[in-house]
């Protein structure tokens, strides 16, 4: 499988809103909506090594190694060649940004949401009710 023809990093915080714009982005463009949470998650639902390691640092509220996170995208979007694919919740670092750039080249566009602190705590706390704390980075002291 070829490159993406381009990338879009959406970023912001946990209950910016990242994946409702994505979601909607992708069904009017056609775009790849691909979540970097989502992918993490994956990896430790498959319950392998390195997604119990995942499990552990997400838990913590840390933030997983560049080099995990980008291995992790580049196989994904391997699997949409010529495709514009938004990076929902990706980079989340400088070092994040600064690796994927070498690795895969610059972003086309870089969207930001912002969202206020109490927004996000309030909707973090109802996505948990909602989903019955399925995601283990759905807490305070990942918002924060």
């Amino acid at each position: 499988a070829g490159a993406p023809a381009s990338t879009i990093w959406v970023i912001g915080g946990p209950g910016s809103g990242k994946g409702m714009i994505c979601g909607k982005i992708a069904l009017q463009c056609g775009a790849v909506h691909l979540s970097s949470g989502e992918m993490l998650r994956e990896e430790v639902a498959s319950d392998t090594y390195l997604g119990k390691e995942v499990a552990d640092i997400m838990k913590k509220g840390q933030l997983v190694s560049s080099g995990v996170i980008i291995s992790l995208i580049r196989r994904r979007m391997r699997e949409y060649p010529g495709r514009r694919i938004l990076l929902d919740g990706f980079p989340r670092s400088l070092k994040n940004a600064s690796n994927f750039s070498d690795q895969c080249g610059k972003p086309e566009l870089a969207l930001f949401c912002h969202c206020d602190d109490t927004t996000m705590i309030e909707r973090i706390l109802k996505r948990v009710e909602e989903t019955g704390g399925e995601r283990a980075d759905d807490n305070i002291q990942t918002a924060l």
